[in-house]
């Protein structure tokens, strides 16, 4: 999609799709004149709606994460609907090169547990072992540079979410620590691709607390065979783990039930929940106007991480589904 030809010519092949008029600028800073620039641009007509179209647009960021400010390194934090297509970045940190140690965590809408968590920069960029093999550059994915100093090791890498394509609805956040637990002092430029559009295409049209007595009367709320109730504290994974969270629930083995309101103008239906993540083998099933449309099967468990209890739910812009939601879940808090 971007890169050099065998004679040296740059090339970009994202589509920019553009609805009345585009300008192309090439800007010099030199101090001297540009000469012999040459360059190529194709366009076609576009024959479907733009209110269904992203702009393609880049994300820019240049900044130094220090190893005690915690935070990890964003390559992208905007509100609207879009989806992320790419990531280039250069990195500059310690020559035991511990700044790759970071995980990417990647937030999608009103998420507050990473919806894409990785395990290391390297990992990010379709790589492994720092890059212990050296250069490489492939279709979608490389490490075009690595520059190692008495103080300082540098790294270039890339790549390209096409097949993969992250999608958002209201709000993307796009993160990667800077070493385990952003422990590591570094420099960091990063470059993010993305098609976008500013509109909000996920609307909160319900909500159910559970614990709450009001909002589970208003939800049809029941619970069979319940085994506890009250509040506990938790966190989530993620940038918020170092933040406690308190929240209300109950637990049982057996089923509860709830209804949620859905707005009759959705395009498509988000649903979300809070959990207890330390409860093992977690199920719903999910009825939409009395008919069964999947089983949300929670795997595995986290024994140290656990989000709390809270169901949301959306009207987002994807087919027709309309007016009621009910739900079984079995074994939660």
């Amino acid at each position: 999609m971007a890169g050099m030809d065998d004679a040296g010519f740059l090339y970009m092949y994202f589509p920019m799709p553009f609805q009345l008029r585009a300008r192309v600028f090439l800007v010099s800073y030199r101090t001297v004149e540009t000469r012999n620039i040459y360059f190529e641009i194709k366009h076609a007509p576009f024959p479907d709606s733009f209110a269904n179209v992203g702009y393609f647009r880049t994300g820019y960021s240049s900044q130094i994460r220090h190893s005690e400010d915690g935070k990890d390194l964003v390559m992208l934090d905007t509100e609207g609907a879009g989806h992320l297509v790419g990531i280039v970045a250069s990195f500059a940190g310690p020559v035991d090169r511990t700044f790759m140690e970071g995980d990417e965590r990647i937030y999608v809408d009103d998420s507050q547990t990473p919806v894409i968590q990785g395990t290391g920069v390297e990992d990010f960029f379709n790589g492994g072992w720092y890059f212990k093999r050296g250069v490489f550059t492939l279709p979608v994915h490389g490490n075009t540079f690595h520059s190692p100093s008495a103080s300082q090791d540098r790294i270039a890498a890339y790549r390209l979410f096409l097949a993969d394509a992250i999608p958002f609805r209201k709000h993307i956040r796009v993160g990667i620590e800077h070493g385990n637990r952003n422990l590591v002092t570094m420099n960091a430029w990063t470059l993010a691709y993305y098609y976008y559009q500013p509109t909000v295409r996920a609307i909160q049209t319900d909500l159910l607390d559970v614990g709450k007595t009001a909002s589970e009367s208003s939800h049809s709320y029941s619970i069979d065979n319940a085994t506890w109730s009250g509040s506990q504290g938790f966190t989530y994974d993620g940038v918020m783990d170092a933040y406690g969270s308190v929240d209300d629930g109950r637990s049982l083995r057996g089923f509860s039930r709830f209804q949620m309101a859905i707005s009759p103008s959705n395009q498509g239906v988000l649903l979300r929940r809070r959990l207890d993540y330390g409860v093992p083998g977690q199920k719903a099933a999910v009825f939409v106007d009395g008919q069964f449309v999947g089983l949300w099967y929670t795997a595995g468990s986290n024994p140290v991480i656990a989000g709390a209890t809270m169901i949301f739910c959306y009207r987002v812009s994807i087919p027709a589904v309309r007016a009621r939601l009910q739900s079984s879940l079995f074994r939660r808090r």
